[in-house]
């Protein structure tokens, strides 16, 4: 019993530490956010749900970068850019069963499509916004 409670605290802590070493994962939980992971089938990419908001992770990890190296997601939305060059649309499945369509950059930065179209500031939206420091 005692090597079971001891495995499972290691089981625990590791978990624990590598949820926190993932600098995507606190990016996206610091911003009150929900870190998830989309397959596209070539790759992973890790996104953050802010509400009804959809980003890439590490786009809002380097959100603070300087206008040259800031992502083009990030910069687009903050301008109030609300359309994607249809060349630069994909749909990928998502865990929820309901396809994700996004924006995607070259770059690598990408956006949900409906988040770009709305606007920052729509009111669907705000919880972007107040991430990036828009409201």
């Amino acid at each position: 019993m005692k090597n079971l409670s001891l495995f499972m605290l290691l089981v625990t802590v590791g978990l624990s530490t590598s949820a926190a070493g993932n600098p995507q994962m606190r990016a996206c939980r610091v911003a009150n956010g929900q870190f998830f992971v989309l397959d596209t089938g070539l790759d992973q990419i890790g996104l953050c749900r802010l509400g009804s908001s959809v980003v890439g992770a590490i786009d809002l990890l380097n959100k603070d970068a300087a206008i040259e190296d800031m992502p083009a997601s990030i910069y687009d939305y903050s301008r109030g850019v609300t359309m994607c060059d249809p060349g630069h649309i994909a749909t990928f499945p998502s865990a929820g069963g309901t396809p994700l369509k996004v924006c995607y950059y070259d770059d690598g930065s990408i956006i949900d499509l409906t988040t770009l179209m709305r606007g920052k500031n729509h009111p669907q939206n705000w919880q972007l916004s107040k991430a990036l420091g828009l409201n």
